[in-house]
């Protein structure tokens, strides 16, 4: 599986989690050209998400997550991580 079908099917994993933690609606940025892979709304709350997927001890805070956590934003609008980790079954959810 190439990089692309990998990320793929880690933010479509990542899609589901967030629907079971309550988003009434997550929507995919295809290819990741943006800031945020995923855009969540839970009630009058919407949450940037960017998926990360790390093996071994590399840090999973790259330039495109600073950049999206001092992005000026109203307070009703959240930055977050969901973070897989290679070996365990779930993800980290971070702020």
């Amino acid at each position: 599986m190439n990089r692309y079908r990998a990320g793929r099917a880690k933010e479509y994993a990542a899609i589901r989690e967030l629907k079971r933690r309550g988003a009434s609606l997550v929507v995919r940025s295809a290819g990741s050209k943006g800031l945020a892979d995923l855009v969540a709304v839970f009630g009058a709350v919407v949450w940037l998400v960017q998926v990360k997927y790390v093996t071994g001890t590399r840090s999973w805070q790259d330039a495109n997550w600073r950049k999206l956590q001092a992005l000026k934003r109203p307070e009703e609008v959240w930055v977050y991580a969901i973070v897989y980790r290679r070996g365990r079954a779930k993800p980290a959810l971070l702020q």
